[in-house]
This record gives C-alpha cells, structure tokens and sequence, in this order.
C-alpha cells in the first residue's frame, strides 16, 4: 500500500516539472528544456520502479514517512523560512552573503558544496547498509524537488533566498537547481543498479563535479582548446572519481567509468551534466563488470 503511495506521490510531481519544461520552450532556453524534461522522463522511471520492484526492504513506517516527504518538506521549508526571515537574516544575513561572494567566483564554490555534503551516503551506506542509503537518496531527492518547487512557483514561501541568488545562474530561476538534478539521477542509480556500483558511482559523480570544478577554478591555467574546461581541471576530476570508484569496484571498471565521466564533464551537453555523471558512471562501470565476469 504505501509503496502504491509513495509511487503516485513521484509521479505527481512531474505536473510541476512539465510546466517547467513548458515555461523552458517558451522562453526558447533548450538546455534547461531538455534537462527538465529529463528529470520528468527520470521520475517516471523511479516511480514505476518503486511500484514494481519495491526495492526498499525497509519497514512499512519508513515507506510511508517517505511517502509524506514531500509535506512534510513543505512545512519544515515555512519554518525554516520564518526562523530565518526573523532571527538569521537581520543579524548575519548580509555579511554571510558579501563573504560568500567574495569567496567564491559566481557561487561556484557554493553550488559544489553540496556534491561535497553527499559524502553522507558513504557513512550511511557503510554503517546501515543499502536499503537505509536508498531511502536516505530518495528523501533527499523528494526535499530538494519540493523546495525548488516553492523557490520557482511560490517564491515568498522558499527559504534561503540569498544563498539561492548567490548559487544558481540568471538563466537558472525557472528550472531545477545542480541539487535536484543530482538527487534524481543518484536516486535512479540507487534503484536500478547494484547497490555497490550505485553508491560508488554517485559518490565519483559528485566528488569527481565538484574537484573538477573547485580545482579548474582556483588553480586552473591551462584552457582546453576545445573545452571551457581547464586541464588542471580535467585532471583532478578524472583522479578523483577513479580514486573513489577503487574504494568499491575492480580497478579497470574504475578506469573506465572516471574516463567516460571525465568526457562527459569535457563536453558542452545540453544536459545538466549533474543529470548525466551518475548514470553514465553507473552505466559504464556495470557493463566493465559484466564483460570482465
């Protein structure tokens, strides 16, 4: 029953996503149309997912609260979003945004910290197993959609309004945010794939973006030709990501998919890229494994 639930609750949630995409075509913004109606495309997946295979052996609680994540998201949002519009932002609000600023190059820094914050899933994965990993990618995932949801349709009621401008492009307003984008493609990598590679594959995808991007900003010298890329850049990401699919996987699946990931973050697709890096790592890294078995 609440795996019935929980998949209608996913599939309702591609109404706002398809009037993103709808609001995207009209504002002639290709990438941010074919990346949300992707992400639509990818919640769909999940959805049929959860329904058919009930891949979270987890008790029936835990389904349900999951269920209920995005409501109970809502009204976690409005009380953060009033602890902060009467408490934080009058006394340290300003300052944190001027240092934030100042600090990174057009919030970079700011946008990669969270693929830094999904380390958790390692020590949950590790601690807890891979059912608890899932539902914590899949909790995430439902939080991050509601909160973009209010930050784009019901602007007054969205927390961290300030942090949101710093982090997220002009062009970005009206589509999803690297955080959401993120949590549906782990969240399709947790349930479709080996829990091993999942994991793996979505830890190199987000520690593998963010010192690609930290790296190429900071110290990167050397512009690719081709690329808007640097190769201080490149090759940080490509170590990094080979560096954290060692930890779990055979060294030559691990070399294929820190190579296939590193192309993908080389090219200009007009596809978020925090669609992409999860599954291609996922996807690359199962078929290594199949063929070398």
């Amino acid at each position: 029953m609440w795996y019935a639930l929980l998949s209608t609750i996913i599939s309702i949630g591609t109404i706002p996503t398809a009037l993103c995409s709808y609001i995207s075509l009209r504002l002639k913004d290709l990438r941010a149309f074919l990346s949300t109606t992707m992400t639509g495309a990818l919640m769909l997946i999940i959805s049929t997912l959860v329904y058919v295979s009930k891949p979270l052996n987890l008790h029936p609680d835990i389904i349900f609260m999951l269920a209920v994540c995005p409501f109970l998201s809502v009204v976690l949002l409005l009380i953060v979003r009033e602890v902060e519009k009467r408490l934080i932002s009058p006394v340290v609000g300003i300052f944190l945004g001027r240092q934030i600023m100042s600090t990174t190059r057009h919030g970079e820094l700011l946008r990669k910290l969270f693929h830094g914050l999904s380390a958790i899933i390692i020590v949950i994965y590790l601690l807890f197993g891979g059912d608890a990993a899932k539902a914590l990618v899949l909790a995430a995932f439902l939080f991050f959609y509601t909160f973009d949801v209010l930050r784009m349709f019901f602007p007054g009621y969205s927390p961290f309004g300030r942090l949101t401008r710093l982090s997220m492009m002009r062009n970005e307003y009206w589509t999803f945010g690297p955080h959401t984008y993120f949590a549906v493609s782990a969240t399709l990598v947790m349930m479709a794939f080996p829990v091993n590679i999942a994991v793996a594959s979505v830890m190199a995808a987000a520690i593998g973006d963010a010192m690609a991007a930290v790296v190429g900003s900071r110290m990167g010298k050397m512009a690719m030709e081709f690329s808007r890329k640097t190769m201080e850049g490149f090759i940080a990401g490509l170590l990094s990501t080979f560096v954290v699919l060692l930890f779990f996987i055979n060294p030559i699946a691990a070399i294929a998919g820190a190579a296939v990931f590193a192309l993908v973050d080389l090219m200009d697709t007009l596809i978020d890229d925090n669609l992409l890096n999860s599954l291609v790592i996922a996807t690359t890294v199962t078929f290594i494994t199949i063929l070398l078995s």
